[in-house]
């Protein structure tokens, strides 16, 4: 009985079907992952024309096909026919309308032999001989080993040598050597274009041409496109539409195309490379543009060194090129893509013109299938019209056509997965995207920035001395230095796009994301860089040995005679300081720390013309009012003038300026000459420097010293690499932790609330959106934070109510007038500029002490807001990031007259899992920002800390110790190392009678392989004398000790690891009794 193995498959010849005598019987073919049967295959021997032949089929369940498991069957069958039996070939006839099989055949080696239609004068379909011949035999296949008789032998070499004499013929006809050529059956082209380009099957893309505003585009073949009452489109995507009915990509499909003369393209096809299972069997580049010859020669190079089958079609405009390459059977698109990457930055290497979008022009564009969506589509190539002109053909490496395209595409190599494996292992000597250059100030937040290949530079590459000039930009001359060299400086100024993968990681579309973020400009000369890469620069010479010049073209601005008018704390002189002694750097200080004031200071020490650049009106009046305030006249002590452009206003003096980042951009502005003629630049919350606008305004001034001010350098969406390009590395560094020795005490109020899922709707139409929505019209939960509010002002505080919704605002405000004495003022982003003047002016009218209550979004607060007053915070609408959490929770932070402390009230929203994460992320932003918890109902209690990972055990475990009644914990999962440790912690409160109760998932919940595991675990605890309640899908995570002292947050007691998680320690009934009935709603059980 024989068994073959393949990479996935077993194939098992059973005793009923045992013929091994005459070739391999009926084997079942099974997964070896799991052992299901997924179909058969087998060899046999066929009578034809007097002669013998071995034949091989095949059959799979229509679930398993589309997968290469019949190619690995048929190559196991083939290998057993040659390596066992020892025959010279072996055949099979495949009917013409079976493409799928023919691709099988195709991708094993096998080759079109001839037609045969049999005897059957029903049969209108032509049924094709496909051979393979054995590579260890004769080529005239002399003898068949094996268990055939001599007689049997005889027959099947000269069968075999019949094939050959008829191939011999063909070769004489067509110039090929018995393949796939352009004077194959179509249905063999069709069949051999199919196995290339394969990509969904199940639906495809057709190309439209508007005659209207002659455009392109391509859309789903769809039998319903367009037919009342069942498509949707345009207000429903395709991807989503019930009455979809996608036509599939078949042999008709691929005739039309081949054969389509519309001069317009109306009716070429797409296809999605990326399927449904995430693998593809192709990959391809696109390159256009100026210079996409020089770009497809250097692919080319590089492919031609790693020995590697490269396709080059000249687009169909004929202005670019497709490069293709084709996989054995489907791979996973991560794997395919990886291999792209570095195929692409080994090119940049050869020709640093290759430009980073290249890395966005691959097909399949993404490794994730979006949700509701294909993946991106490419145009197939040989498309009718545009072959005639020349395009959409396969080209040599003089971009000249290949005269058989069809013999041509029949010789291109199928990378097997294990050679995409091994040369992607070795092309990968500087990295996927190759170095890149990051700033110390965001490594740690951005770890995937942080490796720095090893110099590979030499003194060869460089002229003897590298010339550059300082300017609006860092300019480095390209004369003398290597390609290699040019592309390693070039990247100085670049970073891989942490947007890009959050997308991708969240299944989203990434159309249009950039996968590299490059700050770099280019000339024919020059190669221009942002100047906080001086350093960069400067280390990556020094490491091939290369002397630097530096041409200092900067403007050093007119003297100013003026003097600072103020007072400086101690940590603000060191900023100061800190700032005076370089040419550029950000101060990055908490709100509150006073960085306006520490800026004048900074411009009056210099005494150069000086521009503060912001980016709202409010803060643009602002600094009018600080620098009117902090600076006079040297001599005379005078008011200085302080000119304006922003607001509708150019008051401009040239000497000490404030403009808005929008009001640069105005064309009359730029023709007078810009913002030349300053020495000193000030980037207010200079974390929006990655904004285009910005970016650029900066790019064009040439004033010697630029600086950025923020309360935090790091941005949500990973681009803060671009603020330390433009204004230089942080200088001076002071967070909100630093801020508490001042004297205000920071406390968190956790106010649970029972907001939760309406029963009335789906879990899966329960988008965040949605969520947002029944949030705002939630009576209990606003009932809640207008209490907390009330309460508030009856404690003579000053309390912001703070949400994201203007809805919110207005209901939460008018249920405040209805019942607080006290003024309630409205601030909403999203008014006009009138408005908010009116509500500004509402504001600044308010009597220091008259009760007051703001209630705002957070678009409008978020910077530039100023009332020292402010002393408690309602969130009422969660957010989880922590420079948001920092800059909302600065409002509080100013200095004023009697402030006691700064009091944050967090509503957290147990009940439902996404909110509750997201008071997890808050909960270690609290921490960073030095916040302490504070109870919820005035059993205070020392210890209410913010703990971590690495500091909480000790405290937790002192708390069992003292527990009289009862301990609950809840963690969803459970580890048995964790699990034991704890156990450890729980044996002495168990013999004291304390009940304790530890609420996770069920076993069922886990992996297949690890459910034995954690039943023991559970068991063990059970033993021990705790009671464990498994409850499916639970998100909590906490620990209640006597049903009053509360541990919360994001740490999974019995299965955490070494990643950083945060929980509070605080003592509360209330919130107890809150988070109890959000997991055991009927009370503790056993």
């Amino acid at each position: 009985m024989n068994v073959i193995e393949t990479q996935r498959l077993c194939i098992r010849e059973t005793a009923a079907d045992n013929v091994t005598g005459e070739g391999l019987g009926r084997c079942i073919l099974l997964l070896k992952s799991d052992g299901e049967r997924i179909g058969r295959c087998w060899l046999s021997w066929r009578n034809h024309q007097g002669r013998r032949r071995l034949e091989v089929s095949c059959l799979l369940r229509r679930e398993h096909r589309r997968k290469g498991y019949a190619t690995e069957a048929v190559q196991g069958c083939l290998r057993f026919a040659f390596e066992t039996l020892g025959v010279a070939e072996v055949f099979a006839t495949i009917p013409g309308t079976h493409v799928a099989a023919m691709n099988v055949a195709i991708r094993c080696g096998m080759t079109i032999r001839g037609l045969e239609n049999g005897n059957d004068p029903d049969l209108d379909s032509p049924r094709y001989v496909f051979a393979a011949r054995n590579p260890n035999a004769a080529c005239g296949g002399e003898a068949s080993a094996g268990t055939s008789s001599a007689g049997e032998s005889a027959v099947q070499a000269s069968a075999a040598a019949g094939v050959a004499t008829e191939a011999e013929e063909r070769t004489k006809k067509c110039g090929t050597s018995g393949g796939i050529d352009k004077f194959s059956p179509p249905d063999a082209k069709i069949a051999l274009f199919l196995s290339l380009f394969e990509g969904r099957p199940d639906v495809y893309a057709l190309r439209r041409h508007s005659r209207r505003f002659d455009s392109a585009y391509y859309m789903p073949a769809c039998r319903n496109e367009y037919r009342p009452g069942f498509c949707g489109k345009p207000k429903q995507k395709c991807g989503t539409c019930r009455n979809r009915d996608f036509m599939p990509f078949d042999a008709e499909a691929v005739r039309a195309h081949l054969t389509n003369a519309d001069e317009n393209g109306n009716g070429i096809l797409g296809v999605y490379p990326l399927l449904a299972d995430e693998t593809c069997r192709f990959l391809a580049m696109d390159f256009d543009g100026e210079g996409w010859r020089a770009d497809v020669t250097a692919l080319r190079a590089v492919c031609e060194a790693a020995a590697i089958s490269c396709a080059v079609e000249r687009s169909r405009s004929g202005r670019g090129a497709h490069a293709w390459f084709f996989f054995e059977r489907p791979i996973p698109a991560a794997q395919a893509r990886r291999l792209g990457s570095l195929l692409i930055t080994q090119a940049m290497a050869r020709r640093h013109e290759i430009r980073f979008s290249s890395y966005d022009r691959m097909f399949p564009n993404q490794d994730t299938m979006p949700k509701g969506g294909f993946g991106n589509l490419i145009a197939l190539p040989l498309q009718g019209a545009a072959r005639k002109k020349g395009n959409s053909v396969f080209v040599d490496a003089d971009f000249e056509p290949h005269p058989d395209p069809w013999a041509f595409l029949a010789s291109v190599e199928r990378l097997s997965p294990e050679r995409v494996a091994s040369l992607s292992k070795a092309l990968d000597t500087e990295g996927e995207l190759g170095p890149m250059e990051a700033a110390p100030d965001e490594a740690a937040d951005a770890p995937w920035l942080a490796w720095r290949p090893p110099p590979h530079l030499d003194r060869g590459d460089f002229p003897e001395t590298l010339r550059c000039v300082e300017g609006n930009m860092l300019f480095v001359q390209k004369r003398g230095l290597s390609q290699r060299a040019m592309n390693r400086i070039r990247r100085l100024a670049a970073f891989p796009n942490p947007g890009f993968h959050a997308k991708q990681r969240m299944r989203m579309s990434t159309f249009g994301i950039p996968r590299i973020i490059c700050a770099a400009e280019e000339t024919e000369q020059w190669i221009a860089l942002p100047r906080g890469l001086r350093p960069a620069l400067e280390t990556l010479a020094d490491g091939a040995r290369v002397t630097t010049s530096f041409e200092d073209q900067r403007e050093t601005g007119r003297p100013l005679a003026i003097r600072f008018n103020g007072e400086l704390r101690m940590d603000q002189v060191f900023a100061v300081d800190a700032l005076e002694s370089e040419d550029g750097g950000v101060m990055a200080a908490a709100t509150a720390f006073g960085k306006t004031v520490a800026a004048i200071a900074l411009i009056a020490r210099i005494g150069r013309s000086a521009l503060i650049l912001v980016h709202t009106q409010a803060l643009l009046s602002q600094w009018k009012l600080a620098l009117a305030r902090f600076l006079v006249a040297a001599e005379s002590g005078a008011s200085v003038e302080v000119g304006q452009l922003g607001g509708g206003v150019n008051s401009l003096n040239g000497r000490l300026d404030v403009a808005t980042v929008q009001s640069l951009g105005n064309e009359d502005f730029a023709h007078a000459g810009g913002v030349r003629g300053y020495g000193v630049v000030v980037v207010d919350e200079c974390h929006h420097v990655p904004a285009l606008t910005i970016a650029q305004a900066l790019s064009t001034m040439d004033a010697r010293r630029i600086y950025g001010l923020t309360a935090t350098p790091i941005r949500k969406d990973g681009l803060q690499p671009l603020i330390f390009m433009h204004c230089g590395p942080v200088r001076y560094r002071a967070d909100a932790r630093d801020l508490v020795a001042q004297g205000t005490v920071r406390l968190i109020l956790p106010r649970v609330t029972r907001f939760k899922k309406p029963l009335t709707v789906d879990d899966e139409a329960w988008s965040l959106a949605q969520i947002y929505h029944d949030m705002v019209e939630d009576e209990e939960r606003n009932r809640l934070i207008v209490a907390d509010a009330m309460k508030a002002l009856g404690e003579g505080r000053s309390p912001l109510i703070l949400t994201q919704r203007t809805e919110h605002v207005r209901i939460l405000a008018g249920m405040l007038r209805m019942g607080a004495e006290a003024k309630v003022i409205e601030l909403v982003g999203s008014e006009t500029a009138k408005t908010k003047r009116g509500s500004a002016a509402e504001l600044a009218a308010v009597p220091d002490d008259a009760p007051m209550v703001v209630v705002a979004t957070g678009q409008y607060i978020g910077e530039g807001f100023d009332l020292p007053r402010l002393d408690t915070l309602l969130l009422a609408m969660p957010v989880s990031w922590r420079g948001l959490v920092a800059q909302y929770a600065g409002r509080l932070h100013r200095e004023h007259a009697g402030k006691r402390d700064a009091t944050i009230y967090d509503y957290v929203d147990v009940h439902v899992g996404v909110l509750e994460r997201m008071y997890e992320r808050r909960l270690k932003a609290y921490s960073q920002i030095g916040y302490c918890t504070a109870p919820a109902d005035g059993e205070v209690t020392g210890g209410n800390v913010i703990y971590d990972t690495g500091t909480f055990a000790g405290a937790m475990r002192q708390d069992f110790q003292c527990a009289r009644e009862s301990i609950l914990i809840v963690s969803p999962f459970i580890r048995r190392r964790r699990a034991d440790a704890v156990l450890e912690w729980l044996k002495p409160v168990v013999s004291r009678g304390v009940s304790v109760q530890i609420v996770t998932r069920p076993p069922g919940s886990y992996r297949p392989e690890v459910v034995g595991a954690i039943a023991d675990c559970v068991a063990q605890l059970r033993k021990a004398g705790i009671a464990v309640t498994e409850r499916s899908a639970i998100h909590q995570k906490f620990v209640l000790i006597d049903r009053r002292l509360v541990w919360y947050g994001s740490l999974n007691l019995l299965s955490y690891g070494a990643s950083e998680e945060s929980l509070m320690r605080l003592s509360s009934r209330e919130v107890a009794s809150e988070l109890e009935t959000s997991i055991l709603p009927s009370g503790r059980k056993g």
